[in-house]
């Protein structure tokens, strides 16, 4: 049976924020103090016409096609059939249970200060065009956090927000909020995505076999050395910009151990090893960043408009 339309209730419970979010470079660096972060690399399968859907429809021509323009957009291709998605993601101790920065009444002390935009978009999924929205709900309703909050429901009712009905997305706001993080997405890949891709390229991309390294749907998270090496060899306001985050990075990650062996949970090693990796990585790339290199590798206006993105220098006359 196909689901003609899907609405939301947000209870400000703070049961959807059970994880660090998605987050953009420059809100990362802004909320280096809060949020540990890491690369994510994401292997999507490529949707094909007839695959069946969580709403009970298959997918069309149309649907395929809206994917892969937002593909272009978004994602990187592999040398499989795969599609990957490489981004920043918040990182955290899997004993909390909740994104890190939200208070003991479960509310977001990041609400008044400029929180991730992706946080705006939940319960939808910037990863796919809005015509597959009514699929990502789908999948949101089943879930036992969208289920106890009674927030999502697979139609309409009074005091709900209709989001979806069929293939349509029709709330204004989060339209606009799917946009808007649509367009962050694209620029972490202008500014650094395309070449951390390049540089993981032979790695893990190259093949089959090095690209099932990654799992299916989940994300793998690394150290954002990669990310860092990028930006750092933009100029030397990114350089030391990086080198500031990597202090703050540490000091993080040692409160965060610090914490983690005081809690003695069984369920907490994994990160706690994963944690120790990133410090070790972190202490050479300081060394590395400490060195300035002979020549910088972006020409001076990609450099400015990097770092106005960045928020380290005014708008540049032109961007690249």
């Amino acid at each position: 049976m196909v689901v003609a339309s899907y609405a939301f209730r947000c209870n400000a419970c703070g049961k959807c924020c059970n994880t660090p979010p998605q987050l953009t470079v420059p809100e990362l660096f802004r909320f280096e103090s809060r949020f540990i972060g890491a690369l994510a690399l994401r292997r999507l399968r490529r949707p094909a016409i007839g695959t069946p859907l969580a709403d009970g429809s298959r997918l069309t021509a149309d649907d395929v096609a809206a994917r892969a323009r937002l593909a272009e957009r978004l994602l990187f291709s592999s040398a499989g059939a795969d599609e990957v998605a490489i981004g920043v993601q918040g990182l955290d101790y899997p004993s909390r249970g909740h994104c890190p920065v939200l208070s003991e009444d479960r509310l977001c002390t990041l609400h008044g200060v400029g929180k991730p935009a992706t946080c705006g978009t939940v319960p939808l999924d910037a990863l796919q065009p809005d015509r597959l929205q009514r699929a990502v709900l789908a999948d949101r309703v089943k879930d036992a956090g969208f289920l106890e909050a009674d927030c999502l429901v697979a139609d309409e009712r009074p005091a709900y927000v209709p989001l979806v009905r069929g293939a349509e997305l029709v709330d204004d706001g989060y339209r606009a909020a799917l946009w808007c993080q649509r367009v962050v997405l694209e620029a972490d890949r202008h500014y650094w995505g395309n070449d951390v891709y390049r540089l993981l390229y032979e790695e893990l991309f190259a093949s089959p076999e090095r690209l099932a390294r990654l799992p299916l749907d989940g994300v793998l998270t690394i150290a954002p050395v990669p990310l860092l090496l990028v930006l750092a060899g933009v100029s030397g306001r990114c350089q030391q910009r990086c080198l500031g985050f990597v202090d703050a990075q540490l000091r993080l990650i040692e409160q965060e151990l610090t914490a983690a062996l005081a809690r003695k949970r069984v369920e907490d090693k994994p990160v706690t090893q994963q944690l120790r990796g990133f410090a070790h990585a972190y202490a050479a790339l300081r060394d590395t960043l400490c060195h300035p290199p002979a020549r910088y590798n972006a020409d001076p206006t990609r450099a400015a408009a990097i770092e106005h993105w960045l928020g380290l220098a005014p708008c540049p006359a032109s961007a690249n």
